[in-house]
């Protein structure tokens, strides 16, 4: 299973050559040849968790072994994560930050342990190392709140809030703000039409996009 989605990944993704910085060459480079390795060392497996314990709106696995990647290839100090759910993405950041030291900031509406129907449990702290539990800092806030009040500045920001036009403008319109120089922001379900129209609103322009993810640097 493994070795089938190595080799189908790389064409998931639209590679466009519009960008205007060299370094996210790196990206590509990493993800075609670093993949392989990451995913060895990655501890998650796709039928452990995707099968028993994630709800089937949590992120996709192969979206999930991308963050794992880009933590893994970049190295970030800092983490944002503004939309946690059942916590699926949260688990590969955080098996990713145990090889390189970040911090993870995760805000979501609803607090860590929370059911919210008999089949959502949010957080998913049960599947939590204590290792991995001291990588985490949980704010239990809106996200546009979040991102408008706080002053602490990120390496990497994963936005995976409501997907709602106003929640996703507003979250972006503030990301520069809370970013390091060269932070790199991951958004979800990038494919989602309110999700678009805030990029063209915004005049985005993602180096990376499929109907998943879309991936940009920020200059904050």
């Amino acid at each position: 299973m493994f070795n089938d989605m190595v080799k189908q990944y790389p064409c998931h993704l639209k590679y466009k050559e519009d960008f205007d910085y060299a370094t996210i060459e790196k990206y590509v480079t990493c993800l075609k040849e670093k993949l392989r390795e990451y995913v060895n060392e990655c501890p998650i497996s796709f039928d452990r968790y995707y099968t028993e314990y994630f709800h089937p709106g949590s992120i996709r696995f192969i979206d999930g072994l991308t963050l794992y990647v880009l933590i893994r290839a970049n190295k970030p100090e800092s983490i944002l994560e503004i939309g946690s759910f059942t916590g699926a993405s949260l688990k590969f950041m955080l098996a990713a930050s145990l090889y390189t030291y970040s911090k993870i900031t995760s805000v979501d509406i609803w607090p860590p342990g929370k059911i919210i129907n008999p089949l959502i449990l949010i957080g998913r702290g049960d599947l939590l190392t204590a290792e991995e539990k001291t990588q985490i800092i949980h704010v239990t806030e809106n996200g546009v709140k979040f991102v408008q009040n706080t002053t602490d500045k990120f390496d990497l920001i994963f936005e995976d809030s409501d997907h709602t036009y106003n929640t996703t403008y507003n979250i972006i319109k503030n990301i520069a703000r809370i970013s390091k120089d060269g932070c790199i922001m991951v958004n979800h379900d990038a494919g989602m039409s309110p999700i678009q129209r805030a990029f063209a609103d915004l005049d985005l322009h993602p180096d990376w996009i499929n109907n998943e993810l879309a991936i940009m640097k920020i200059h904050g």
